[in-house]
């Protein structure tokens, strides 16, 4: 295949190519696609009317579109928002309805999903089984049942320094600084920081707050 051949090819390839938003500009109602390794630069997306009577209905971050490119050429690229797996086309007569009640669908899955996925939670918590994930001074130990925490013999000494320390009136912020001139390594393997001693009291985060 010659050069001039590939290059045609090439450009017909990219006449018609789906893609997904990467970036959006309300203000200029521009978009850019990200269309295999590449991305558009700022193009328009397709409207129904844009004379006199505008319509407005911007697609989303992440949402699947069409990229029309006259020529194949991306610099002139219109988007036309389609959702192939949805049946969505921002063609479509009936488009506002569709979406709006594709909208709703999708967040009653949302919603439908958390329960269950808090209820899965609860019934391993229930079974004895641990929910969430590693915490500090214990290894996760999985099996095909669920997982439970075994003690990490190792970081519960640092465990236990950590509460005498704090309830002789040690600040966090010394506490950390002095646990990092030790070199002890953190939760995460590196450096301590405050947030990974006291973290929240509400979200019950950091060794100090945690319930474990």
């Amino acid at each position: 295949m010659t050069a001039d051949q590939s290059e045609l090819l090439r450009l017909i390839l990219n006449l018609i190519r789906f893609g997904t938003i990467a970036n959006i500009n309300h203000d200029t109602q521009r978009v850019r696609v990200k269309v295999g390794e590449n991305t558009t630069t700022w193009r328009p997306w397709i409207t129904l009317r844009a004379g006199d009577a505008q319509t407005w209905f911007p697609p989303s971050l992440g949402e699947q579109v069409i990229a029309l490119s006259p020529e194949g050429d991306f610099a002139n690229t219109a988007i036309r928002i389609i959702c192939v797996s949805d049946g969505y086309d921002s063609k479509h007569s009936a488009r506002k309805i569709m979406r709006g009640v594709r909208g709703l669908i999708n967040e009653l899955y949302l919603d439908d999903l958390r329960h269950k996925t808090h209820r899965g939670q609860v019934g391993q918590v229930e079974r004895g089984f641990v929910a969430g994930g590693k915490s500090y001074g214990y290894d996760l130990v999985k099996s095909e049942e669920g997982s439970r925490y075994l003690v990490n013999e190792a970081q519960v000494k640092w465990v236990r320094w950590i509460f005498e320390h704090y309830a002789a009136g040690d600040s966090v912020q010394h506490m950390a600084h002095e646990l990092n001139r030790l070199g002890v390594l953190s939760p995460r393997d590196g450096t301590w920081a405050v947030s990974a001693l006291y973290g929240s009291p509400i979200k019950g985060s950091g060794i100090l707050n945690t319930s474990l």
